[in-house]
């Protein structure tokens, strides 16, 4: 059983996704499109303080969580917990493969100090015992549609960015861990709760408000993929994994979209690697609120 497997229960049913889903860019993301290379953003760094931040149950046990971190796991994880966890920099490899049972007897009393310190605390990276997972967890957050209003407003620079289409059948997609699946919107919080044990359901469950998105996200194992040396604003690594030219099924352009953006992106997709690719830009109905695919040709 992997790392992942242990840690995470996954209680979501899988979905067919459409075949192309759709991600909004800023043009100061082009070397996205440039070097094939797209964020695995860890659920603790996106915009929503809701994201991946279940109910704690005041029934959360977590000593239910000693199987699941068993010495290869914990083993795997020493880095990591050396970097997130200040109790746990004086670790080394070697004392842990000596005593494996007594470190994890460690780490569930860690876990559950900080439980106990942090319930109502406001920062999620505090107040939740598995915040590890931002550490295991990476997602790329999809759309279904290419020419939505809010979408281009919010994620794609005010419409002077671009989107990406992608195709959901090919192996960057199906090779993830979890794949691609749907997003459910409500109005109530999911809870930390059956066991302690950390649900996928968590990253894949939003608020209401942003039922608009009609988000899919492919959600991956960040473990093994080599990191950047930069990070985000809120000190979250940026991590980078690498796609396939044929995942690229076409490339649409915003209607402000400035012209050495929008040369930049036209050589890019000149490349014998996009030959199969669409370019096409978006236009403004004439006449009602919506978006106008232009043919390629005419950019």
């Amino acid at each position: 059983m992997s790392l992942i497997d242990r840690l995470i229960d996954d209680d979501v049913p899988l979905d067919i996704p459409p075949k192309v889903l759709f991600k909004y860019f800023s043009t100061n993301r082009i070397d996205v499109l440039e070097n094939r290379r797209i964020r695995l953003t860890p659920p603790g760094a996106f915009n929503d303080p809701f994201e991946g931040n279940p109910v704690e149950d005041i029934n959360f046990d977590v000593n239910k969580l000693v199987d699941k971190f068993t010495p290869d796991v914990l083993e795997i994880l020493i880095p990591k917990l050396k970097k997130e966890l200040v109790e746990c920099k004086s670790w080394s490899v070697e004392e842990v493969r000596k005593n494996p049972e007594e470190y994890i007897q460690k780490l569930i009393q860690i876990i559950q100090d900080h439980y106990e310190n942090n319930t109502k605390a406001h920062d999620r990276r505090r107040s939740t015992p598995l915040d590890l997972i931002d550490n295991i967890l990476g997602i790329v957050s999809l759309a279904e549609w290419p020419d939505d209003l809010l979408m281009w407003s919010h994620y794609g620079a005010d419409h002077s960015g671009f989107v990406i289409g992608f195709r959901t059948d090919c192996d960057f997609f199906a090779d993830a861990k979890y794949s691609v699946r749907r997003v459910r919107y409500t109005d109530r919080r999911p809870s930390l709760q059956k066991g302690g044990v950390w649900r996928l359901s968590f990253n894949l469950t939003k608020s209401s408000a942003w039922r608009y998105e009609q988000e899919w996200r492919l959600i991956d194992s960040v473990i093994g993929v080599p990191q950047t040396d930069k990070v985000d604003n809120n000190e979250y690594p940026i991590i980078l994994k690498e796609f396939p030219p044929e995942a690229v099924q076409t490339v649409l352009v915003g209607s402000r979209i400035k012209k050495n953006d929008l040369d930049k992106i036209r050589k890019i997709m000149n490349r014998p690697e996009f030959e199969h690719a669409e370019l096409h830009t978006s236009i403004l109905d004439p006449k009602i609120y919506r978006l106008e695919v232009s043919d390629h040709s005419e950019i």
